[in-house]
């Protein structure tokens, strides 16, 4: 039996199930209308969805409070936290002067970057832009080190580009909200493809000053690099080798999005209206 062949016959047999159920449903309809049962079974239903109604408001009115004040709370402690962790990288990460300090300004004024740039001792390759209101660029001496002239221009116009866009404010307060938002997966999804969109986007305007194949080098050499939570970094955020292969012209298309989050949320946001109505129309009945 060939693919078309199963797919018709397991059609026709569902649509066989369904017709013989409603056959069944209409003709008990059809046997206990001289019964008169359904003038006792239209009360029974009247007072059950009445008695449903006062419990549903009464469950709705909690649950909507416990989401709105675990939202607030949730909220209030990762911004606490990215203070934190802030703090303790300005602590850890102290900036530096020297040869690769020259290095990074002389090839910022060559390649046209504004964005203010901060060498710190590290002995991993981290480089990211950090700041709300004005971010900056990030790289440790290890990176300097690491790189030829190319690929530490690649890796300073990428995060520039970032600086440019504020992504370090736009990851915070996005993430902030999909913890917050917690009960509502299409929130967390939309972050994630905000960071990978945005990692893109600064990839193209490195590859655009300098190369791809100069910027996908450059990548592979923070392939281990520690992640940075409070910054946006240079090989995180998506994977290096999804971002390596796009650059290179090799990378498959994928949904943005998946299914089940938005099916999920738009479901507790169906719940949620109902029970608001119900709510409301409680009083009048």
């Amino acid at each position: 039996m060939t693919r078309l062949d199963q797919g018709s016959h397991a059609f026709r047999r569902a649509l066989a199930i369904a017709l013989t159920l409603s056959a069944l449903v209409v003709g008990i309809a059809v046997l206990l209308v001289p019964l008169g049962v359904f003038t006792h079974l239209s009360g029974m239903v009247t007072q059950l969805c009445v008695t449903a109604t006062h419990i549903t408001s009464d469950v709705a009115s909690l649950s909507l409070v416990f989401l709105a004040g675990s939202a607030i709370g949730v909220a209030t402690v990762s911004v606490a936290a990215s203070m934190a962790l802030q703090r303790q990288a300005m602590r850890d990460w102290i900036p530096i002067s020297g040869v690769a300090r020259r290095r990074v300004a002389r090839l910022c004024r060559s390649a046209g970057i504004d964005a203010r740039a901060v060498v710190f001792r590290n002995d991993e390759a981290i480089a990211c832009s950090r700041g709300v209101a004005a971010p900056s660029i990030w790289i440790s001496d290890a990176a300097v080190e690491a790189l030829d002239d190319d690929q530490l221009v690649a890796v300073l116009a990428h995060e520039n580009h970032h600086c440019d866009r504020r992504d370090p404010g736009k990851r915070q307060l996005l993430e902030v909200l999909s913890r917050a938002l917690f009960a509502f997966p299409v929130v967390g999804e939309a972050t994630r493809a905000f960071l990978r969109c945005a990692e893109f986007a600064a990839d193209d305007a490195a590859a655009g000053v300098t190369s791809s194949r100069t910027t996908a080098s450059a990548l592979l050499r923070f392939a281990s690099a520690p992640g940075v939570p409070v910054a946006v970094q240079f090989g995180s955020s998506t994977t290096i080798g999804e971002r390596v292969q796009r650059l290179i012209g090799t990378a498959p298309e994928r949904p943005v999005f998946a299914r089940r989050s938005q099916f999920i949320s738009a479901s507790i946001v169906a719940i949620a209206v109902l029970c608001l109505m119900a709510v409301a129309l409680l009083p009048s009945m």
